[in-house]
């Protein structure tokens, strides 16, 4: 890298030689310049070229790639066969200025050589490349940038302008076999013979009857005790619950219920001389009678005693 300092080109030794007669575009240098020189005068907004002196006589000047830091200015020079056709020594120098021309900056000359070749063919233009025919190369170079890049386009939009068409025909395939379908379904040609009946399955559990006369509900609290509930309007369902089993029974019109708490099932009540005789055709329906019979029964010491005539213990 080649240091300004102040307006002096600080030129490391090795990079003195700028390249041979034979040479093109084969050698970069680059340039660092402070961005704010000694008197405060910010020069990144400068236009910058490089001015070349060939044997004290014959002159020329090169582009400068620019790029801004924020300390620094770093000009890149990318050298053309045009820089390097007179062997010797050349000089250069940095120029800058203003699109107005208002500020304009140089650093002092300093010395590079141009080394000569042995005997190796070349096209060494008889009159050097100038800045305008440089930049005239460079638009050149874009225009044909550009136009390959709109070739592509072109092939791109081409490219997709076939796959709207594609998708556009798969859209209509795909109406049109919709309409098919439902046309076709609708003639009855996708409805199939009635299959044979399958096995009935197994018989649920029982659930809680509800009464002709109204609707009750059977709920446990979180301490388990049971509770029906039952519209106001309603009379409380008649339940019968079986100690010995722990079954539950709900009672149909109105049967008698025989109270667990009686022993041997016998109902409560009766007097001396009555007899149990059945007081209707439902199971467990009895009751005490004065009618005369040939078999009454007494309990005695909690058992159940069977009478055969008058007084014949069975």
């Amino acid at each position: 890298m080649i240091t300004v300092k102040g307006r002096e080109l600080m030129i490391p030794p090795m990079e003195r030689n700028i390249g041979t007669t034979y040479d093109e575009s084969a050698e970069v240098r680059i340039f660092r310049i402070d961005r704010v020189t000694a008197g405060g005068v910010d020069l990144s907004h400068l236009n910058y070229r490089l001015d070349l002196e060939y044997q004290g006589e014959q002159k020329d000047t090169s582009l400068l790639d620019v790029e801004v830091q924020d300390e620094c200015i770093l000009l890149t020079w990318t050298i053309p066969h045009s820089c390097l056709t007179t062997a010797g020594t050349v000089w250069i120098a940095i120029r800058g200025y203003d699109d107005n021309g208002t500020v304009k900056w140089a650093s002092n000359k300093g010395a590079v050589y141009v080394e000569d070749t042995i005997d190796t063919p070349g096209n060494i233009p008889k009159e050097r490349l100038t800045e305008l025919e440089q930049l005239e190369q460079q638009i050149e170079g874009m225009k044909q940038s550009v136009d390959d890049s709109i070739v592509k386009t072109e092939e791109s939009a081409l490219k997709a302008d076939v796959a709207a068409q594609n998708a556009n025909s798969a859209a209509e395939n795909a109406a049109s076999v919709r309409d098919d379908i439902l046309k076709r379904a609708a003639n009855g040609e996708f409805k199939g013979d009635i299959g044979e009946t399958g096995p009935q399955g197994p018989k649920g559990e029982s659930g809680v009857t509800a009464p002709t006369n109204g609707i009750f509900f059977l709920s446990l609290d979180e301490e388990g005790n049971l509770y029906v509930d039952y519209q106001d309007q309603d009379s409380p369902p008649m339940l019968h619950y079986d100690s010995d089993t722990g079954n539950l029974y709900y009672v149909f019109d109105e049967q008698p219920v025989i109270e667990p708490t009686n022993v041997g099932g016998v109902p409560n009540g009766g007097a001396a001389g009555q007899v149990l005789a059945k007081a209707s055709n439902n199971d467990y329906d009895v009751a005490w009678s004065d009618r005369d019979a040939g078999v009454s029964f007494e309990v005695r010491d909690g058992d159940l005693i069977a009478k055969y005539g008058y007084g014949k213990e069975i």
